[in-house]
């Protein structure tokens, strides 16, 4: 069980350093920062909320959706996730696809952007969580790339500040 009062007078970064190593922390957050599946869910994060943002894009603009493969791997993603034993060589391909599908919806967003700043304005929220998917897709696919991890590395779009234990 966990003492709440033992921790009283903590500031923000040493709360935030006692969640990344504290799994007790963690499952009363409902955050899990182990490293099997969250690559696959934090870029699964990323193109569900960017695919979100496009299509109110559109509809407000009145623009057809552009097309992709959203559809199919949404369907396969949760499959996957329905999985009881993840094999590496399903989330390699997961992953892959992921990384593929989110590198497309962030162009096409910026496409949409870029024709159409006249009438486009959003929010600096927007914005922000942009800058941290791009960060997310780079690193992501640096890892896959290099089989290696990275230095300061993102593990939720929502808070893009908290780390990975080590």
């Amino acid at each position: 069980m966990f003492a709440i009062g033992k921790n009283r007078g903590l500031s923000d970064r040493k709360l935030i350093e006692h969640l990344k190593g504290s799994s007790q922390y963690q499952l009363f957050c409902c955050i899990f920062l182990g490293p099997e599946k969250l690559d696959v869910k934090l870029l699964w994060e990323c193109v569900d909320w960017l695919y979100g943002q496009m299509k109110l894009t559109c509809k407000n603009l009145k623009l057809p959706t552009p097309r992709t493969k959203y559809l199919q791997q949404k369907e396969k993603y949760f499959t996957y996730m329905r999985m009881r034993k993840k094999h590496l060589s399903l989330t390699v391909k997961r992953t892959r696809n992921l990384l593929h599908l989110l590198d497309k919806l962030l162009r096409l967003q910026e496409k949409i952007e870029d024709q159409q700043r006249i009438w486009v304005k959003f929010p600096e929220k927007f914005y922000t969580k942009k800058r941290v998917i791009r960060k997310v897709l780079t690193q992501q696919k640096q890892m896959f790339q290099t089989k290696k991890t990275v230095p300061d590395r993102v593990v939720s779009i929502a808070k893009s500040y908290v780390r990975p234990i080590i």
